[in-house]
């Protein structure tokens, strides 16, 4: 059994025309440590379909929706099962993110509704979902894995939830665990014979505008990316690789460390994730998760921290860029 708390997340979506963005983001879901739970993953089973769909969203933590271009199987209530499993979510108060393909309309016909009584129904469905949440728009697999994760942090830091692993699942668990090991060492063989990542040395010479708020005064420095990846790489390499202190050690290549007080902090703390979730994108670093309890008083305190390391790519980017004095970023 794993060691760590474990994030079970129901994937609910049309499978044939979404194969290739449910995936990615089942990939996306096990790289953070979380178990992704789709109806694909299990056996055929005796109980009824619905009651064990249910069941399979009651034991998830969180729930992600994907919508595309087809409404889906039909129920025998007339409703597709990923409306149904969208409006069961909703019913337990399960903590939901939704994605929604744009420009629909121009997906190739056979990744489109071709019955008209279910055009209707797919287009009622999405004005219903953008009714009632936030919609996050999608363009293709990648875009979605990227953007998912984005959401995902900060539906985790918004809704905590305790996370386990059942002791009935725990060859389950172990089997996908087992996957992500063995994907990891596939990956890191590959990148030890591979050339750099020609998508990360495309944007190192991206500039990015930091915004800091420093006793209530804003204060803005522009890098480039690639400084950024040289910055964090080095607070890793050197300091510390808990989120928190890679923060505010960033902070402090904005302003000088010995004017650094309590209230420092990002302007706006979007800037500091799009940085997490872009390095991550380009397979520059690795994001996981720990938590700790102790007790005091009687009372039990539950902390989580994210943890970054690099990976073999981002080693190699790294000595790439202090090598090159010459470079533009």
């Amino acid at each position: 059994m794993p060691s760590n708390i474990v994030h079970k997340i129901f994937i609910s979506s049309t499978y044939t025309d979404l194969k290739d963005e449910r995936a990615e983001v089942q990939m996306a879901i096990l790289r953070i440590g979380c178990l992704p739970i789709g109806m694909e993953l299990f056996e055929s089973t005796s109980e009824d379909t619905w009651d064990f769909i249910k069941g399979q969203i009651d034991d998830a933590d969180y729930y992600v929706l994907m919508v595309a271009g087809r409404y889906g199987s039909i129920a025998d209530d007339g409703i597709s099962f990923t409306e149904k499993e969208y409006l069961y979510a909703m019913e337990i108060g399960k903590p939901i993110i939704a994605f929604i393909r744009k420009d629909i309309q121009d997906l190739p016909g056979t990744k489109l509704e071709s019955d008209s009584e279910n055009r209707i129904k797919l287009e009622r469905f999405i004005t219903d979902i953008q009714k009632t949440r936030h919609v996050n728009f999608f363009t293709s697999p990648q875009d979605l894995s990227s953007k998912f994760l984005s959401s995902f942090f900060r539906l985790r830091e918004k809704n905590p939830a305790e996370g386990y692993v059942r002791a009935g699942e725990v060859v389950s668990a172990g089997r996908y665990l087992a996957l992500l090991d063995e994907n990891r060492k596939l990956k890191d063989e590959i990148l030890r014979t591979s050339a750099p990542s020609l998508d990360a040395i495309q944007e190192f010479s991206e500039i990015i505008s930091l915004d800091i708020t420093h006793k209530a005064q804003p204060i803005t420095k522009s890098l480039s990316f690639g400084q950024i990846f040289i910055r964090v790489s080095e607070i890793i390499i050197i300091n510390s690789n808990s989120e928190s202190a890679i923060n505010w050690e960033l902070i402090s290549t904005i302003i000088s460390p010995e004017l650094l007080d309590a209230g420092t902090r990002f302007a706006n703390q979007s800037q500091f994730n799009d940085i997490k979730i872009k390095l991550y994108r380009l397979g520059l670093i690795d994001v996981t998760e720990t938590r700790t309890a102790r007790t005091l008083g009687g009372y039990t305190m539950h902390n989580k921290e994210f943890h970054w390391s690099l990976t073999e790519m981002g080693r190699k980017h790294y000595q790439a860029l202090i090598r090159t004095p010459a470079s533009p970023w």
